[in-house]
C-alpha cells in the first residue's frame, strides 16, 4: 500500500487504483480541456482530469512522460485512476520493423532489435512482436529476430507469427517470450489455443484476432468478420463468436486488430473493441488506428479495453 509524492500531489495506491485528491482540471497532466473531458464521459460531472505515465521499471510516477492513466474527478471527490498499459506493437520482417496501412504496402523502418531497445528505454510498458509473413509463407517464426529482440527489453513480450503447435510456442519461449499470441493458426487449428494453455497457462495465450467491417450477413451476425494470414484470407467466421470461443479454449487475452483503422491514424474502431470488450472476460487489448492520445483514450474508455497499441504512433 505505497503512496507516491508527486510534487504538489500525494497519490496512495488502494488495490488496482490511485486515489488522488483533485478538484480542478490540470492541463500539464493530461494536457486535455475539460470540455474534451466531458465529451468522452457524459454520465459523469467532471470537476477535474489529470493524467499520468506509470513506470512500471521502478514503481514510481512520471507525470511528464507518455499517457497511460486517465483520472476522472467527480465533484466533492476525488480522482480514480484506472491503470492501463501502452503496448507497442512491432511488425517484422526478414528482422526488420515495418510499417503499412491496412496491412498492406509495408514501408521499412529499422532493425527490431535496435526500435525495441529504444522503446525500451522510452518506458513502453509492453512489446508485441508479429513475424508477420510467416504464416502466409507457412513457415516457422523467425526465432533468431526474437532472441535479439529479447536481450533488450525487459518488459513483458508477446510473440506470434507461423507458431504451428506445442513445439513452435515452446521455443518462442525459450528465445525470450513471456507469451505466445495466435491467429492464423489458431483459426486453422482451434485446439493449439487448448494445447498451449495446458502446457503453460492460461496467462502465457494470446488469441490476436484480425478483424474487418463487412456488414450483418448469415453467419457475420455482429458485421464484422475473422481474416487471417495478413488480412489476406476470409475466413467466413464472426469475430464475436471466434473470441468467444477462443475464450472458452483458453485464450488468456484478446487482441482486436482492426483492418480498417489499421495504420490510418484515425482511432480504434471502437464498435468492434467494445462488443469484444463485452464478450469476453478476459483482458482485450485494443490495436489498428491510433494516432493521438486522444485515440488512446477513447480504446481504453468507451472501447472497453485494458491496454491499447500504439504502433507506427512512435515513430511515423
Amino acid at each position: 500500500d505505497p503512496s507516491f509524492d508527486v510534487p504538489g500531489k500525494m497519490y496512495t495506491r488502494k488495490g488496482g487504483f490511485l486515489d488522488v485528491p483533485v478538484d480542478t482540471f490540470d492541463a500539464e497532466f493530461f494536457g486535455i480541456s475539460p470540455k474534451e473531458a466531458q465529451d468522452m464521459f457524459p454520465l459523469m460531472d467532471i470537476t477535474g482530469v489529470v493524467g499520468a505515465a506509470y513506470t512500471p521499471n521502478d514503481g514510481s510516477i512520471d507525470p511528464t512522460g507518455l499517457t497511460n492513466a486517465l483520472a476522472i474527478g467527480a465533484k466533492n471527490r476525488g480522482a480514480r485512476f484506472f491503470f492501463y498499459t501502452n503496448v507497442e506493437k512491432i511488425n517484422v520482417v526478414n528482422g526488420r520493423v515495418t510499417k503499412a496501412q491496412q496491412f498492406q504496402d509495408n514501408i521499412d523502418v529499422a532493425p527490431a532489435e535496435d526500435l525495441a531497445q529504444q522503446l525500451y528505454a522510452d518506458q513502453i510498458d509492453e512489446i508485441v512482436f508479429y513475424d508477420i509473413t510467416a504464416s502466409s509463407e507457412r513457415r516457422k517464426i523467425d526465432l533468431d529476430t526474437v532472441r535479439r529482440v529479447a536481450e533488450h527489453v525487459f518488459v513483458p513480450f508477446t510473440v506470434g507469427g507461423g507458431i504451428r503447435n506445442i513445439d513452435d510456442m515452446f521455443e518462442v519461449l525459450k528465445a525470450g517470450a513471456e507469451k505466445i499470441s495466435v491467429d492464423s493458426m489458431a483459426v486453422r487449428d482451434p485446439e493449439i489455443i487448448r494445447h498451449g494453455a495446458e502446457a503453460f497457462g492460461r496467462q502465457c495465450i494470446v488469441l490476436s484476432t484480425q478483424v474487418q467491417h463487412v456488414g450483418i450477413r448469415p453467419g457475420i451476425p455482429s458485421g464484422y468478420e475473422v481474416f487471417i494470414d495478413g488480412a489476406r484470407t476470409a475466413t467466413g467466421l464472426d469475430a464475436i463468436d471466434w473470441v468467444r470461443r477462443g475464450e472458452d479454449l483458453g485464450a488468456g487475452e484478446i487482441v482486436v486488430n482492426s483492418i480498417d483503422r489499421d495504420g490510418t491514424g484515425d482511432g480504434y474502431e471502437l464498435d468492434i473493441t467494445r462488443a469484444v470488450a463485452d464478450a469476453v472476460n478476459v483482458p482485450v487489448i485494443a490495436s489498428g488506428g491510433a494516432g493521438t492520445v486522444a485515440h488512446i483514450a477513447a480504446g481504453l474508455t468507451a472501447g472497453g479495453a485494458q491496454a491499447a497499441i500504439i504502433s507506427s504512433m512512435l515513430y511515423s
